[in-house]
């Protein structure tokens, strides 16, 4: 019974959370019991504060997009590691920009207290491969540091975005400026081959 609410009270927030546009912030503890048709403090119990509720609802909710990013790589065939690369780039970007709130919440929960199975990781576990493959065919030393500075260079400016508008003049809230971002990016560390 107590999985069962725990994860009654997760979907119940997890639909919430898409009902306010992705800000989670929006919802209280009333407002989830209310719809799960639980106490209050059955949410307190399972999950002791609403910061971790929202936590684990939105790397659930970020998870969910990581995995259909393995989906998507099926169908590249066609496409060589760098041109996948940039592309899931684009789409993960995408998704942070849709979504800021909850992108905000798991790159900062991740870094707060990473583990092995975070939004973060997972993320490096999709393309880690790529950046493999492409070190492997052009002879680029440390694939696993390349696929670690990336990630983390990406998710300093995502959390920066303002400043990098202001400093750099780059608007990454605009697909078309976003997407020039991107393509820069990988060509610092893979210019060579661009």
């Amino acid at each position: 019974m107590k999985k069962d609410t725990k994860n009654l009270i997760i979907d119940t927030t997890i639909a919430l959370i898409q009902k306010t546009d992705g800000d989670p912030e929006c919802i209280t503890n009333r407002d989830i019991s209310k719809e799960a048709g639980i106490a209050v403090s059955q949410i307190n119990y399972h999950f002791q504060t609403k910061e971790n509720l929202l936590n684990q609802c939105v790397q659930k909710m970020v998870g969910h997009m990581i995995q259909g990013l393995e989906g998507y790589l099926t169908h590249t065939a066609d496409m060589t590691s760098l041109e996948k690369l940039e592309s899931i780039l684009n789409m993960i970007y995408t998704y942070l920009y849709e979504n800021e709130n909850l992108a905000l919440i798991s790159i900062l929960t991740d870094h707060k207290t990473p583990t092995a199975n975070d939004n973060t990781n997972q993320t490096l576990n999709v393309w880690k491969p790529l950046i493999i493959d492409i070190c492997s065919k052009n002879n680029i030393s440390n694939p696993n540091l390349i696929s670690m500075l990336l990630i983390q260079s990406l998710q300093g400016v995502f959390l920066r975005t303002n400043l990098i508008k202001q400093e750099l003049d780059i608007d990454l809230r605009n697909p078309i400026e976003r997407k020039d971002f991107i393509h820069k990016t990988l060509e610092y560390y893979f210019g060579e081959i661009l």
